[in-house]
């Protein structure tokens, strides 16, 4: 969570626990619970912007040269032809807005693995 989504999810805790204050010990009302379920389900305007910015084309949809085009703009290494590229890419396959927070999270870990991987092949040819 970054600073912003942990402010929210904190916003979201002191409404339920208001909430629960009014009403038998541990129990909520039926209009809260979905109050608060309703407002947990609001999408995260994070991650709507970081889509629209990868969505070159705006067609509500990022497609491989989309995501190529993100990649560029990186300052640092991501294999274009890894695996993770063929799972979310492969035979014309893009992603949609409702797949991009998944997307986000598997792309965020991935990124992580292949710095490592490629900081370490690095390493290794210098020794």
């Amino acid at each position: 969570l970054n600073s912003g989504s942990l402010s929210v999810a904190n916003a979201y805790h002191d409404i339920l626990r208001t909430s629960v204050g009014h009403y038998k010990k541990n129990h909520i009302s039926f209009q809260d619970f979905c109050l608060f379920h309703l407002l947990m389900a609001m999408p995260d305007p994070e991650v709507d912007i970081a889509f629209m910015l990868m969505d070159r084309n705006g067609t509500g949809t990022i497609t491989k040269k989309d995501f190529q085009g993100y990649l560029a703009s990186l300052p640092y290494y991501f294999d274009q032809e890894s695996e993770f590229v063929e799972r979310y890419f492969g035979h014309g396959q893009t992603i949609r807005a409702h797949q991009f927070s998944q997307f986000l999270a598997d792309l965020q870990k991935e990124m992580g693995r292949q710095t490592f991987l490629h900081k370490l092949k690095e390493f290794d040819q210098h020794r």
